[in-house]
């Protein structure tokens, strides 16, 4: 029987590491938290599978000459992943300025992550996870509104001073106005999780008026989300490329953000596609009309006045056919709305999309369009004399 040197055991550890690894063990070992059903992230698994029992049995068989070939490939793209990485930390690299940038660098990712931390903890003392202090379920004001929303609401890569809902509390009380807001949003909320909120928690309060704000997004009527190929909060990307992040944060950025904008292009991976596709087709835009019935009569039993107003993130002109979308469905149910979009488009027109962001990495409305959104919605009450001094 032929000994087994050194290499071939180390051939057979790969061999055998490759059949190990696969979905069930991973969940073994992570006690079920992953979620790795989709075809793309089962199809990640076994090209890790392929690789490791290929260079197993080439180790195996060639022994000393396959394993400096492959140490040989290795440190050649170490060498190439360093370029890489050093290439991308260059200014002229980093698109600062496009509305559909090819990648995002990480330290600018990295100040989402850390305005979020702070409304988390916030969130984490508010009786409901709001982005709000407490507040008392008798009114003690002279007016209240509470405002149901999603992330725009609750403030999602924007400082406190620049969350819409602050900013017109602010408007209000300079002006001289005794009114006092309830921010009601939650990141990822869909109009469907206010409703809820309104009628198993919202009700314990007074308030005056109640606005539902609403996002391009807000009609999904199930717990769909938009595909990727990497979730931060996934399991690939927590155990297997965040400890690489720390030595290549740019490299991974890139080439997650790379992965992602391709499977966008040419599969139904994306936010537009899931729009397209699930969002905004027949058959959930008449689930929506039905639970948008479901609200006005709960609403009008309730005498409660109330109204959606449609906040976009900029002036893109998509985000005006989605809105006209359901612009369609509030009329057809005589739901009362402000359409955001004009004030938006005809305020900042001159601003181009990125400059409209929250911050160079985020999307979500800025300063300038929560600006208009207080500025209007204080218009809109005034113009109503709802609010007395």
């Amino acid at each position: 029987m032929r000994k087994l040197n050194t290499y071939k055991i180390i051939g057979i550890i790969f061999i055998v590491s490759a059949v190990i690894l696969n979905e069930w063990t991973i969940n073994q070992l992570l006690n079920y938290e992953t979620n790795l059903y989709s075809t793309i992230k089962s199809l990640i698994i076994f090209s890790f599978q392929l690789i490791s029992i290929s260079i197993g049995y080439f180790l195996y068989r060639k022994g000393k000459v396959a394993f400096q070939n492959i140490l040989l490939l290795f440190i050649s793209f170490l060498i190439f992943v360093v370029l890489l990485e050093i290439i991308l930390s260059m200014p002229f690299a980093q698109d600062l300025e496009s509305s559909a940038p090819i990648w995002i660098p990480k330290k600018y990712k990295d100040l989402t992550r850390q305005i979020n931390k702070q409304h988390d903890e916030t969130s984490s003392k508010n009786k409901f996870g709001f982005n709000d202090s407490n507040h008392t379920f008798k009114n003690e004001h002279g007016k209240r509104i509470a405002i149901l929303g999603d992330s725009f609401t609750w403030g999602d890569a924007v400082p406190d001073s620049v969350i819409w809902t602050k900013k017109l509390e602010t408007k209000f009380v300079e002006n001289g106005y005794d009114v006092e807001i309830l921010n009601w949003g939650k990141s990822g909320w869909s109009t469907l999780d206010q409703y809820h909120f309104l009628i198993e928690d919202g009700n314990l309060f007074q308030f005056d008026y109640l606005i539902f704000s609403f996002v391009n997004n807000d009609p999904v009527m199930d717990s769909s989300y938009h595909k990727r190929l990497i979730y931060n909060s996934g399991f690939l990307y927590k155990k297997i490329l965040k400890p690489i992040e720390y030595v290549f944060p740019n490299t991974i950025s890139f080439c997650l953000d790379l992965s992602n904008n391709f499977l966008s292009s040419y599969s139904d991976y994306g936010y537009h596609n899931w729009l397209n596709n699930n969002v905004y087709s027949e058959e959930n835009l008449k689930k929506y009309s039905l639970l948008l019935q479901n609200i006005k009569q709960y609403c009008d039993e309730r005498e409660i006045e109330f109204l959606f107003v449609m906040t976009p993130e900029n002036h893109n002109p998509i985000i005006d056919v989605y809105f006209n979308k359901v612009i369609a469905l509030f009329n057809q149910n005589k739901i009362p709305y402000l359409n955001l979009f004009p004030m938006v488009e005809g305020e900042l027109k001159n601003y181009t999309s990125r400059e409209l962001w929250a911050n160079p990495a985020d999307g979500h409305p800025g300063n300038l369009v929560t600006t208009v959104y207080a500025n209007s919605i204080y218009n809109f009450f005034i113009e109503r004399q709802f609010v007395i001094r």
